[in-house]
């Protein structure tokens, strides 16, 4: 997530990971969520982004930042195409 974010010019990693557990828990499929922390800090700033789920202005603007660069983009069509093809 954090080279995605940087190649689209977003360097707040915090703000990026917490849009990122905003808008996974607010999808309707989202069952549970595992986080990944290196430290006791990005634990308690990922605890406060999942007890308020909702997604803020501040967290769609870093989304569709995210979404509108190109790096996004290529990202999204290599998934695509990984599924298409098959897990070979």
């Amino acid at each position: 997530l954090f080279p995605l974010g940087e190649a689209a010019g977003i360097y707040d990693r915090a703000g990026l990971a917490r849009a990122a557990v905003r808008w996974i828990l607010a999808q309707d499929i989202t069952t549970v969520l595992v986080l990944g922390v290196a430290n006791s800090d990005y634990l308690a700033e990922n605890l406060i982004a999942a007890e308020e789920p909702d997604l803020t202005e501040e967290d769609e603007a870093v989304l569709e930042k995210l979404r509108a660069s190109d790096v996004f983009a290529r990202e999204r069509e290599g998934q695509h195409r990984f599924f298409q093809e098959g897990f070979m």
